[in-house]
């Protein structure tokens, strides 16, 4: 469930968020490093489902900082639901990698995650990804 705040703007012809801003919350959007997102992105499935925006301040490590970000949906069918992770601010996402994921709709699942990584190479700087995620039957 969410709270409606005065951070919360709905749209005007249905009763559904368009711009949800989540206060800081380590236990929901940092409990690790990768999975962070996931996790976020499963407890407000169904507000992105419906074209809302959540926005949030994540936490990254090694700059000792947390960021404002935005989770939007880019597409969605019966079998996907495509979403985008940026920053909130408008300028900044012309100089900061977003990052989409792909998820199987029914099951919520990453499917396909493209964008910034944690590796980076030998001059520091971060490898940008494509992962495709292959369920396969399960390991025995």
């Amino acid at each position: 469930m969410f709270a409606v705040t005065p951070s919360t703007c709905f749209d005007a012809n249905i009763m559904v968020p368009r711009r949800i801003i989540v206060p800081f919350d380590l236990s929901v959007w940092q409990r690790s490093t990768n999975v962070g997102f996931d996790h976020a992105i499963r407890r407000y499935w169904d507000l992105l489902a419906a074209g809302s925006s959540v926005e949030f301040d994540f936490a990254v490590p090694d700059r000792l900082r947390a960021f404002h970000f935005r989770i939007r949906r880019l597409s969605q069918s019966d079998e996907i639901l495509k979403l985008r992770i940026e920053p909130a601010n408008w300028w900044l996402r012309w100089i900061v990698s977003r990052i989409d994921i792909t998820y199987d709709a029914s099951k919520r699942r990453v499917l396909v995650y493209e964008g910034i990584t944690d590796m980076r190479d030998e001059h520091g700087r971060r490898y940008r990804a494509r992962l495709d995620f292959d369920y396969g039957t399960s390991l025995r």
